[in-house]
This record gives C-alpha cells, sequence and structure tokens, in this order.
C-alpha cells in the first residue's frame, strides 16, 4: 500500500502519542520534573528555557490546548524557582514577576502555534483519509480509523462485523448511462449508508466497492444489519434508475487488536471474494 505523504516520521509519532494519551501525559510530567532538576543542577548560569518545549508539545499533543496551557505556567514558574533556588536574586521582586510573565508570553505563543499546527495536521489527515467523491473513508483512512475502533472493541471484549459489498455492473452503468449516473448512483449509496448505519465506519475501495465495520454488534443484530445495507443499495438503483447486482463478503471479528497490515490482508481477501 503506498502511504499518502502525511504519512511522515512526525505524523506517525503523533498517532503513536495519542494512541496512549496516558503514558504519553506520565512521560511529558516526567521529561518537565527532570529538567526542572537539571536546570536547578546547572544553576542560573546555563539557560535551559528551550529545553521546556519539549514537555509542552508532548502534552499538547496528548492532551489538548487545556493540559498545554497548564504546561505553559509549569515551565515559566519551574524557570523561576529552579533559578530563585540556584541563587539568583533581583535588586526588586518585582523583576521576578516581569521574568515569569516574559517565559510565560513566550511558552503561550508557542503553544499557540503546536495548536495551530496539530489542527492543520489533522485536517491533512482528514482529507488524505477521504474519497473525494462519496467523502466516505479511503483505504489508507478506513485502515487507520479501523485499528482504533477495533483496539477500543478488544479492550471492551466487544465484536465486530467487516463487510464488503461489490456494487457490481458499475462499469456497465457507466457505459450505457453516462459518469454523471454512475457518479449519482456511488452518491446515493453513501449517503443511505451514513443514514442507515450511523455509527459505522464506512469507506469506499476502488470505483465499486463499499466496506462496512460495525463494531459492538452481535451475531442476532448482524443480519438487520446486512438487510438494511441490501436495501440501501436497492434504494439507490432504484432512485438512480440504474440496474445493480451487488456482491458481499463478511468475516465475524474477535475482540482482537489487529495492526493495519493484518487489516489489509483481511480485506485484501475479502476483497478477493467479491470480485
Amino acid at each position: 500500500m503506498k502511504a499518502p505523504r502525511l504519512q511522515s516520521w512526525w505524523s506517525d509519532r503523533i498517532i503513536a502519542m495519542r494512541r496512549d494519551r496516558r503514558a504519553t501525559t506520565l512521560q511529558g510530567v516526567a521529561y518537565l520534573l527532570a529538567i526542572s532538576w537539571l536546570d536547578y543542577a546547572t544553576g542560573y548560569e546555563i539557560n535551559l528555557s528551550v529545553v521546556y518545549l519539549t514537555p509542552l508539545i508532548m502534552l499538547t499533543v496528548a492532551g489538548g490546548w487545556r493540559l498545554g496551557l497548564i504546561t505553559v505556567f509549569a515551565c515559566a514558574t519551574s524557570i523561576e524557582l529552579t533559578d530563585w533556588l540556584a541563587g539568583r536574586r533581583f535588586d526588586h521582586f518585582s523583576y521576578h514577576f516581569y521574568s515569569f510573565l516574559s517565559h510565560s508570553l513566550s511558552y503561550l505563543s508557542f503553544l499557540l502555534l503546536i495548536t495551530q499546527l496539530l489542527k492543520l495536521w489533522e485536517q491533512e489527515r482528514l482529507i488524505a483519509g477521504q474519497d473525494p467523491l462519496t467523502g466516505l473513508c479511503n483505504r489508507y483512512g478506513f485502515l487507520t480509523q479501523a485499528e482504533e475502533a477495533l483496539r477500543d472493541c478488544a479492550r471492551g471484549r466487544q465484536t465486530a462485523r467487516l463487510s464488503i459489498w461489490n456494487v457490481a455492473r458499475l462499469r456497465q452503468v457507466n457505459a450505457s448511462h453516462g459518469h454523471d449516473k454512475a457518479d449519482a448512483l456511488l452518491l446515493s449509496v453513501a449517503d443511505g449508508l451514513r443514514e442507515a448505519l450511523p455509527t459505522a465506519l464506512l469507506g469506499r475501495f476502488g470505483a465499486d466497492k463499499f466496506v462496512v465495520l460495525e463494531d459492538r454488534c452481535t451475531g442476532q443484530d448482524a443480519p438487520v444489519d446486512q438487510m438494511k445495507i441490501r436495501g440501501v443499495l436497492d434504494s439507490a438503483a432504484a432512485e438512480v434508475g440504474v440496474p445493480i447486482d451487488p456482491r458481499r463478503a463478511a468475516r465475524e471479528l474477535a475482540p482482537l487488536h489487529r495492526t493495519p497490515e493484518e487489516l489489509a490482508g483481511l480485506l485484501d481477501a475479502l476483497l478477493d471474494e467479491v470480485r
């Protein structure tokens, strides 16, 4: 699978930090304490202000701007406190306050920059994971979100169902009725799936294949959901006025964590069944 350009080293690190927010938060706090001790041990002659950006970035990524704001004042307080304990004294105590304020404003500026970069990263990740026509997940977006959804299922010991629907005869629709009719069919299917399965993870693979991941489903509910999907396909075909011959392949997934590579292999096997 060809990796999108956003799947860089930094993107992987952000995903990893957000995947286990508690561990990232504890690690960020540990870094902040370690840097504070180092700042005290080296005295006020050595300025470690830049080093405090490491826990600021980690805690902002893990906990958002609120935790980042707390970290801003924690870093500024640590700098002033460690320098005070190391023996730095100003002629007027108010100068310590001004020093604290200047550090706080500096870190606050970095916090604003970090939050804006994270927002842009999230938007880019969303765009890169979307099918441009239907707005559903593309292959990369589906694999990324499916891994997170199945991890939640594994924690809650919930099963899930993965199904792939091939809207066959789409090439005939293109040839006989034109691309506009084919696009209208795909959009109608996508809108119908969103309405019928609001909590499911939906994706479009290739030209005419739709993928559905239903987490926290049970064997009793699964046939009902499959009937809903078939109803959506039939309604879309009737609305657009073109015949279709959908084919389906599905798997019940045990509550186990699966890597993107394992999910990709499972999806490829299901795709082979519906071709």
